[in-house]
């Protein structure tokens, strides 16, 4: 037994044993399986966390790329803006003096599209680089930009203009980019083309393509330096609505779409903690553009970049001052996150929006349409400063006429005009042009005096067989506001008189003078002075108080047929021929003494002084006094105004030719600096009144040095609207401009005929009608100055024309207030002349120009056909920019996130 229990123990031991050996073959076999787990998972984890890294990098790679590639865009595009500074740049072909989107400034779009037989087009869309529009044998790549067909007619109520989000870019068989759509400011609709950046590729060798949209901030309404313009409000002023401040340019016409919007509102958001004055407000703030003076509170960068943001799309989960406070104007349409994606296949849903077409007034965006921030400068053709005429010299004057392609003897009689026009003094301008140390030319200076009538009487006494004559001389100050002549400035010469000349001792502020040779021995009943109305009492301002009595011998012929009567006036040491008239000969009542004394008349009506209208026959006399005669009906007003110019355009006032030299036969055509006819187009180019230095400010207003303190006087201007590419809607809001009138101005800027079925149709809009007649479409789009808004004109509907007042429904009325140019509100007696024909540009002139500084892009750059891309926008300012110096500041450079 003992045997058999030991053995069981020993068996049950090495069991035991056995299983303990099998338990530790076990735990070997799964530590080597989780080992090698561990393994793997660590192993899978460092492949991961490599492969993360790579993509990390290879992601941070890719952003670099696009960013390199959004540099090289903003760089060709600062380039593009820097060439096209006028003046001569060295290496630089010189640029035109213009900024409309066409063939001279292929980088530019058209801010609006328009529509055509139900398909809608971009006029132009940019082509920075040269891609598009390159014309290379053998080479792809020769695209179009101008009439860019955005959709065709809806099919399928689809909006074929759509672009879907990283669309990718599809090559042709050759590998070549094929002509293809883009979006590149991101709110869904084609706007531009797809290019391949030249000489970038990226790290894995791919291309790296853009797509870019340039549109100009001088095509928008300025938030903070536009107001209002009502001519109608109680109380106006002249001095509100004369078209002298950008104030007038009416924002507050974006503000009322049926609600109860009030200007007061804009002036709290603007003005601060400031007092509500407007002038100050102009003071410190719109001729401050850089650095306000005071404590008002303007709209800001941040504004401007909603503004901007995606074209039409409004970022709905950020609000901007702007818009919280004219919500109506500012906060509608689509949005971004898009919560009305459902109405963009609607394609005239869109094109409302962006083109007001549509009968609804309240579809139409505002946002694309204004700014914060847009300027341009008074700056010529050449690069340099224009002249402000209110302030410079003749000379000076001169100069830039003569750059403007007028010949020296007009430029010369011009510049001497517009200065005694201008000036305060009644001194006349001399000006020697030409150095050959004669004054060559003479300026038209208060006071405007005439000789107005001659008069002669014979008396024969029968009884002793003698004749006695005595003959009087009448001179004519039309205008009572004139100061009186000055003593010893002044003197008549008579060819048969022998003590000619004759200083003239002007009696008193009266506007008749009457210079009379009495003979002595005439009899008191028969003497000539019986027939002069005068004033013994000295208070009639018309009338001569006596007249002046030159010395006269008894039988003396004064008046010999034939002979001239001449008018001097003394400037300098030089005596200048004022007026004339020739005496007539002795011929049935003139001269005879059968009939005593009688006159020889001129026309002294109204603005006709100055022609020289003269009766070729004798009637009674009116000496002292206004005579009947009435000449041709053609009146050319003749007054130095002796105060600054208000607007560029009253330039029309002046005249081109010697005033002395005006005869019967001239018009206002044929003297005046006639602004309908385009060989004075390019004074717009040179001259100015609206000055911005005037506020004594010559610098940008920062502690650098740079092109605009180098260049002196401060040049720019903000908020004036480039009728080169403002939309008709924007035109409209500047004083006295209709709706119509802003549409004839587009049409004839963009060369279309609002007759024409075929072309861009603006009939319709808001109820109104196609004109009939749009006259004198050009060889070339694109205004090349601001003086050929005075051509736009309507031979139909009279609304349409910048001549509404001499061919609408005041033809043949005098006008008779605003906004006539002329002191006061009364009328002036000169019906349908050219200060009412040009009086709409006149009043617009300052607030408009052809060109502009500040620019936005929208930039997409994408890696490949179908890789990762990147959205900015980016602002341009070249108003820094000068021939030969000066750099592009880019304002803002915003990332666009893609859409959710």
């Amino acid at each position: 037994m003992e045997m058999k229990k030991s053995m069981r123990y020993s068996t049950e031991r090495l069991t035991v044993e056995m299983r303990d050996t099998r338990y530790e073959k076990g735990s070997a076999l799964i530590l080597a399986v989780v080992l090698t787990s561990l393994l793997a998972i660590i192993g899978t984890i460092f492949l991961m966390s490599s492969r993360i890294e790579r993509m990390a990098t290879s992601a941070i790679s890719e952003n670099k790329e696009l960013n390199y590639a959004v540099d090289s865009v903003i760089a060709k595009i600062t380039q593009e803006l820097v060439s096209d500074v006028p003046g001569d740049i060295p290496g630089v072909a010189r640029q035109e003096y213009y900024d409309y989107p066409g063939l001279r400034d292929r980088w530019l779009a058209s801010l609006e599209p328009y529509e055509q037989a139900g398909s809608y087009y971009w006029r132009q869309i940019s082509d920075v680089t040269g891609y598009i529009g390159r014309i290379i044998s053998g080479v792809k790549g020769s695209w179009d930009t101008q009439d860019i067909e955005i959709t065709n007619s809806p099919i399928n109520d689809r909006f074929e203009a759509i672009i879907e989000d990283h669309k990718k870019i599809e090559l042709d068989g050759d590998g070549y980019l094929e002509e293809q759509l883009a979006d590149a400011d991101g709110d869904g609709v084609a706007d531009s083309k797809w290019v391949e950046l030249d000489d970038m590729t990226s790290n894995k060798g791919r291309p790296i393509y853009a797509a870019i949209r340039i549109i100009d901030n001088g095509g928008m309404l300025n938030v903070n330096t536009a107001r209002q313009f009502d001519p109608d409000a109680a109380a106006v002023t002249a001095a509100q609505i004369d078209g002298s401040s950008q104030t007038q340019i009416n924002l507050f016409g974006l503000a009322q779409r049926g609600f109860s919007n009030t200007i007061e509102q804009l002036d709290d958001e603007r003005y601060g903690s400031e007092p509500h004055n407007l002038n100050y407000y102009i003071r410190d703030v719109v001729w401050r553009y850089n650095e306000p003076n005071g404590l008002y509170t303007p709209f800001d960068l941040s504004d401007e970049l909603k503004l901007r943001n995606r074209y039409i799309l409004n970022y709905n989960l950020m609000t901007t001052r702007i818009e919280e406070f004219w919500s109506n104007a500012y906060d509608g349409g689509l949005e971004v996150p898009r919560t009305e994606s459902s109405k963009l296949p609607d394609p005239n849903y869109w094109f409302w929006k962006t083109n007001n077409s549509s009968w609804d007034v309240n579809e139409y965006d505002y946002r694309h349409i204004g700014t914060t921030y847009n300027f341009d400068r008074i700056i010529d053709p050449n690069g340099g400063v224009m002249v402000n005429i209110n302030d410079a010299n003749v000379k000076s004057i001169y100069d830039a006429i003569i750059d403007a392609n007028l010949n020296p003897q007009t430029a010369a009689q011009i510049a001497a005009n517009i200065v005694d026009y201008q000036d305060e003094d009644s001194n006349v301008t001399p000006f020697d042009f030409d150095n050959d140390d004669i004054n060559d030319v003479y300026g038209f200076e208060q006071p405007c005096i005439y000789i107005s009538e001659l008069t002669g009487k014979i008396f024969h006494d029968v009884l002793q067989d003698i004749y006695y004559r005595s003959y009087a001389v009448e001179l004519y100050k039309p205008y009572a506001q004139d100061n009186y002549p000055e003593l010893n400035q002044w003197r008549i010469s008579i060819g048969g008189y022998l003590d000619s000349p004759i200083s003239i001792d002007w009696s008193g502020t009266k506007r008749f003078h009457v210079i009379l040779f009495e003979d002595p021995g005439m009899p008191s009943a028969q003497e000539l002075e019986n027939e002069i109305t005068f004033d013994p009492f000295d208070n009639d301002p018309n009338l001569p108080s006596l007249p002046q009595r030159p010395p006269f011998s008894t039988g003396s012929v004064v008046f010999g047929g034939g002979e001239t009567i001449s008018l001097e006036r003394l400037v300098g040491t030089d005596w200048i021929l004022v007026d004339s008239t020739t005496v007539p000969f002795p011929s049935g009542q003139w001269l005879n003494e059968m009939f005593g004394a009688r006159s020889i008349h001129r026309d002294i009506n109204p603005h006709k002084c100055i022609r020289r209208l003269w009766d070729s026959t004798a009637k009674a006399s009116t000496l002292g006094d206004d005579n009947s005669y009435t000449g041709s009906v053609e009146l050319i007003q003749a007054h130095p105004a002796n105060r600054d110019f208000t607007n560029i355009g009253e330039m029309g006032m002046v005249f081109r030719k010697d005033a002395n030299s005006i005869g019967p036969g001239d018009t206002e055509t044929t003297v005046r600096l006639n602004l309908a006819d385009p060989a004075y187009d390019n004074l717009f180019q040179y001259l100015t009144v609206f000055d911005p230095s005037a506020d004594g400010i010559d610098n940008d207003g920062d502690n650098a040095i740079d092109a605009v303190d180098l260049i002196g006087p401060e040049l720019k201007v903000a908020g004036r609207i480039n009728i080169n590419t403002a939309p008709w809607f924007v035109i409209a809001q500047l004083p006295w401009v209709s709706d119509e009138l802003a549409q004839a101005i587009v049409a004839y800027r963009d060369k279309l005929d609002l007759t024409s079925t075929g072309g861009p149709n603006y009939s319709g809009a808001n109820g109104r009608e196609t004109g009939t007649g749009i006259t004198g479409l050009r060889e070339e789009p694109g205004f090349r100055s601001i003086g050929e808004l005075a051509t736009v004109i309507n031979t139909g509907l009279n609304d349409y024309s910048m001549r509404y007042y001499t061919l609408g429904p005041e033809n043949g009325v005098d006008l008779a207030g605003f906004p006539d140019l002329t002191p006061g509100d009364g009328p002036d007696g000169a019906v349908d002349d050219f200060e009412e024909r040009d009086v709409i540009f006149a009043r617009i002139s300052n607030l408009v120009t052809v060109r502009s500084d500040v620019f936005t892009a929208y930039i997409l750059v994408r890696i490949g056909r179908d890789g990762p891309q990147k959205r900015v926008m980016a602002i341009f300012d070249r108003s820094n920019v000068y021939p030969g110096y000066g750099n592009v500041r880019v304002v803002a450079l915003h990332p666009v996130p893609d859409p959710r």
